[in-house]
């Protein structure tokens, strides 16, 4: 049987989503299941993660080596201009139409032309999509939601705001086969016609590829892994190593990731004088390494909808920093296992700057909360978790 997993885009992006999928899609794929990763991207290229060579990826976007035709550009600026209707009454739904038909039109083509069993669509920005076609191509799908509800409905910042679009994912969600959030108080967001047939699916992660040496032999260093944009919230993290690094002058801080605040968190550094202690670092295929030449992992930022790196980490003994407002982080660090902070959005700076100092001048702590980490991360690995994933598939899928 035939396994479709659509994500909008995934080439060469180094997200906890893209990741997801491509763990997901390994793992099916070892099941005997016929497995693929639909995108529609404007670009070409693999994935970030490994992804099994007998996964077959397809992007329904572009065709290699053609530039896009007349026709095409001229639909992208129509559709640009049709952006300010989003939200105007009975335009909103033309104006929906004209940036997405060319998306729904080449998806129907595909799966007309190459039948799938199960279309799991993955983030909203599928939902509307994966809903038109699996409807009109009467194909069974699931929609897997990877972050905070309220975010993903509510939050103007995110996803496509077309009054239409909103309206379709909802709609999506209440006529799927299934829908997945990763943490059970997740579902309560949703109406009892959605709610009944959505189900908990945790993400997982893979062992690491490499013992790391015990935690005070390696360097002196914090490590903050995530996309560069405004929900991780570097900002904060950089305003308080500020005060850190008068008090722990020999630890450095280093961030992995890219994304469009990068430009303005280096501005930062430079301005406060700290380009010797804070070094951004881009997205890394060996992180796995990163974490075990660190001492401390720290995650600052304001949601996440379960945070894949901060298990990574645990899985490598760090003891993780947070704040407990965030969602998600606040599901994985414990007392056991690092620091969650439970202070106001003023106090933030302060607060995660004191809770820095206190972990890095007491190494005893550090070891105590080391261990802890590692045993706390046992319950992620994909033998712990994959099966969520595989008897809801077979679940819809019974043969």
């Amino acid at each position: 049987m035939k396994i479709s997993l659509f994500l909008d885009r995934i080439a060469g992006r180094a997200g906890g989503a893209e990741r997801v999928v491509v763990n997901v899609a390994n793992q099916l794929i070892t099941q005997g299941y016929q497995v693929e990763i639909i995108t529609y991207e404007d670009t070409l290229g693999r994935p970030f993660y490994p992804l099994n060579c007998n996964v077959t990826l397809r992007n329904l976007k572009v065709t290699p080596a053609l530039k896009p035709t007349k026709k095409e550009i001229r639909s992208k600026r129509i559709s640009k201009y049709m952006e300010r209707f989003e939200c105007t009454p009975c335009l909103n739904k033309f104006a929906w139409f004209v940036k997405n038909r060319d998306k729904v039109n080449r998806v129907t083509e595909y799966f007309k032309d190459n039948p799938t069993d199960l279309i799991i669509g993955f983030l909203p920005s599928t939902f509307a999509v994966t809903y038109l076609v699996a409807s009109k191509l009467n194909i069974k799908y699931v929609l897997s939601l990877h972050n905070v509800p309220k975010e993903d409905f509510e939050n103007p910042a995110r996803w496509d705001q077309n009054i239409n679009d909103k309206k379709l994912r909802f709609k999506a969600l209440a006529n799927a086969n299934a829908n997945t959030v990763i943490l059970d108080e997740f579902r309560n967001y949703f109406s009892e016609s959605i709610k009944d047939h959505t189900y908990t699916v945790r993400n997982f992660i893979t062992r690491p590829n490499h013992k790391s040496a015990p935690l005070l032999n390696r360097p002196k260093r914090v490590i903050a892994v995530g996309r560069l944009a405004k929900p991780k919230d570097h900002t904060t993290l950089i305003s308080a190593w500020s005060i850190v690094h008068k008090l722990c002058p020999d630890w450095q801080l280093s961030i992995y990731g890219d994304g469009p605040l990068k430009n303005q968190l280096q501005t930062q550094i430079t301005r406060a004088g700290l380009n010797t202690s804070i070094t951004i670092h881009p997205p890394t295929k060996d992180i796995d390494s990163e974490y075990g030449d660190s001492q401390i992992f720290c995650i600052p930022s304001l949601f996440e909808g379960f945070g894949l790196v901060t298990v990574e980490a645990m899985a490598h003994s760090l003891p993780c920093i947070g704040f407990n407002s965030c969602p998600g982080t606040n599901r994985l660090i414990t007392s056991r296992n690092g620091v969650l902070i439970d202070c106001s959005n003023s106090e933030k700076i302060n607060a995660l700057a004191d809770t820095l100092i206190k972990v890095i001048q007491n190494s005893g702590l550090r070891v105590k909360l080391s261990a802890g980490a590692h045993q706390s991360a046992e319950g992620y690995f994909v033998e712990n978790r994959i099966q969520d994933w595989f008897d809801l598939v077979h679940t819809i899928l019974p043969n």
